[in-house]
């Protein structure tokens, strides 16, 4: 079996419920149905590829995604803290990142270090980004703000060395310091928040550091 989908009607499961699927690539699995990776594989190799969970109310606890190390793609519709915290280490070898609308804002250091990640996807959820969220992002490419971001902390995107898009949209009311310290082939910047007048007062001594 490469893929498998566990529904949100389905019971938690037991631990070692998945010791034996070692042929496992793709698994969709509700928060509700969902204890760790480690308990669901219980002990055995964790194949996965790619990881999608679905919409619920519990929040992703702190090593939940231990030992998903051949992970690629992870798409994430529950609140979590941060990927390093989730992963029991940051998980440089993450290419692909997808936040749903269960995810409200991302917070501080969520992805911090991440140097693998290429994409990742903020849904018009969330409302804020957290200080350093995605520094050291070395390999992210490009990022699209939705039209609901209110605010962005202070070295959200620093270190981010391969981003050549980012837009700021007219949502924004407060922006960083050093959003994009030591950013140094950025392309393109849209800027279309009606508040952005001052530079200073904005968006905050050296944004524009790269």
């Amino acid at each position: 079996m490469k893929k498998l989908v566990l529904g949100k009607h389905v019971a938690p499961q037991k631990t070692g419920s998945l010791r034996y699927m070692t042929g496992l690539r793709e698994l969709t699995i509700s928060t509700d149905a969902f204890t760790s990776m480690a308990d669901l594989f219980s002990g055995s190799d964790i194949c996965l590829a790619s990881l999608n969970i679905t919409s619920g109310q519990k929040k992703l606890a702190d090593g939940a995604l231990k030992g998903c190390t051949k992970l690629d793609n992870l798409s994430l519709d529950a609140p979590f803290t941060t990927l390093s915290a989730l992963f029991g280490t940051t998980p440089t070898w993450l290419v692909n990142l997808t936040l749903d609308s269960s995810i409200s804002s991302v917070k501080s250091e969520a992805c911090k270090g991440c140097t693998g990640l290429t994409s990742v996807y903020i849904p018009s959820s969330v409302t804020g980004i957290g200080n350093s969220a995605f520094s050291g992002c070395s390999g992210l490419l490009s990022v699209e703000l939705p039209a609901s971001i209110e605010r962005i902390g202070d070295g959200a995107f620093s270190g981010c060395n391969q981003l050549a898009y980012i837009n700021l949209p007219s949502s924004l009311t407060s922006i960083g310091s050093y959003i994009l310290f030591n950013t140094f082939n950025v392309e393109e910047f849209d800027i279309d928040s009606p508040a952005f007048t001052n530079f200073d007062n904005l968006i905050g001594q050296g944004v524009f550091f790269v």
